[in-house]
């Protein structure tokens, strides 16, 4: 992991930790979080940043920790991803929601093979969407929640933060074809 962002860069950060801290006061639920702090994100974006301090990296998407806490536990990250590099497909077994700074973001879904009708073992990508500069979107942790996310393979890098309703040091990555899912580091897979 690379040291924390200056804030500096992120000129809204000292206050959206804050907003954070106190909206999550009393144990919300995940929905609650999640819909008490998209406001929060989308108001650091427009504030706006110093997108070039963040580093990236040619063998794959980089993570950079912003801030991270455990009472009340949520942690910020700034993710750069150069055209075409990607995640692995992958769970997080928290709350998260996604902003973009610069760039698109795509973002795929996958379920059970079987709940999309298909009687073989695996996943499948049941839903994709495209976010733009200024996107926000929130998501809570049922525990068949799998994604990947990645940058488009024409265009510019793609920058965006990432509030997770927990330290995200690891996480389980999937194997599509079998749908079996093994614990992974976050460094394992970040290039940073």
């Amino acid at each position: 992991m690379t040291p924390p962002i200056p804030s500096q860069s992120l000129p809204g950060l000292p206050d959206m930790v804050e907003r954070c801290r106190v909206a999550l006061q009393g144990e919300p639920t995940p929905e609650e979080a999640v819909e008490r702090l998209v406001p929060i994100l989308r108001d650091l974006i427009a504030a706006g940043g110093e997108p070039d301090d963040f580093d990236c990296s040619d063998a794959g998407y980089t993570r950079h920790l912003i801030h991270e806490q455990q009472d009340p536990p949520f942690s910020l990250y700034t993710m750069v991803w150069r055209p075409g590099q990607w995640t692995p497909v992958h769970d997080h077994g928290a709350w998260g929601i996604v902003g973009v700074l610069e760039g698109e973001l795509h973002e795929e879904s996958f379920c059970p093979a079987s709940a999309c009708g298909d009687a073989s073992p695996g996943l499948r990508c049941h839903a994709r969407v495209t976010l733009s500069p200024g996107s926000v979107v929130g998501f809570t942790a049922p525990p068949d929640l799998v994604h990947r996310s990645g940058s488009p393979e024409q265009g510019k890098r793609t920058v965006s933060l990432h509030l997770y309703g927990a330290e995200m040091g690891s996480f389980h990555v999937y194997d599509c074809e079998t749908g079996e899912r093994t614990p992974h580091d976050a460094e394992q897979i970040s290039h940073v």
